[in-house]
């Protein structure tokens, strides 16, 4: 296998049970944005490169996380909804982008939006591995990857340590169209969250070697 993974494996996942009386709260943002952070780039653009609406679920374990999600995300959304568990808020969700929101991002995703994205989503069609599955697990020797700060990574790496990672230790990424060859190593997208992840881990189906998710620790 090559000498930048590692097959280990399948990671175990702690089970966290949310206990407690749920309340859904939707609320309508009235700020406009007309520009859009990395961060957002990085969460929305699935949205207008697959043209499908999907749900994106943020934790907010803390002020720092909510501030980021209130800020950036939710002004570009008409469908923005709070969940709480016994009164304490634990995540915000968003679905439909605002239009001036999409074609924004639709305008930036030619030529000006984030290098992780393209590199991301290199199919431009939802393809998805087919069933029966064989998975397979392989860590990402980051000492071996070219580590490289984008522009935005600060930003990026800032906004999941202060979410995703705080709430549920890790964030696990979909993208289209990889396959797990050598020439990878050369992701730009591993090598930005080889800057700040504690641990990478792809998840591959034997099947047809295609990389099925990206799963980040911070």
């Amino acid at each position: 296998m090559y000498e930048w993974i590692r097959e280990i494996e399948e990671p175990i996942h702690p089970y966290k049970e949310e206990s407690g009386e749920l309340r859904i709260q939707s609320f309508q943002s009235n700020t406009s944005l007309d520009k859009m952070s990395p961060i957002f780039q990085l969460f929305a653009s699935v949205n207008v490169i697959f043209n499908q609406d999907f749900l994106s679920s943020f934790p907010t374990p803390n002020s720092k996380a909510l501030n980021i999600i209130h800020n950036e995300i939710v002004p570009h959304y008409s469908e923005v909804r709070q969940v709480f568990i016994d009164g304490k808020l634990i995540e915000i969700n968003v679905r439909f982008l605002k239009e001036e929101s999409r074609k924004l991002l639709t305008n930036s995703v030619s030529s000006n939006i984030h290098p992780i994205v393209p590199d991301l989503y290199r199919s431009m069609e939802y393809d998805i591995s087919p069933y029966p599955r064989k998975l397979k697990y392989y860590i990402v020797n980051k000492e071996k990857i070219n580590q490289k700060a984008l522009d935005g990574t600060d930003e990026i790496s800032e906004f999941l340590r202060s979410s995703f990672f705080e709430s549920n230790g890790s964030l696990f990424l979909m993208p289209s169209g990889w396959f797990l060859e050598d020439s990878l190593r050369e992701s730009v997208t591993l090598q930005s969250l080889s800057t700040f992840a504690k641990q990478i881990i792809l998840m591959v189906n034997e099947n047809d070697n295609r990389v099925i998710a990206i799963e980040v620790y911070g």
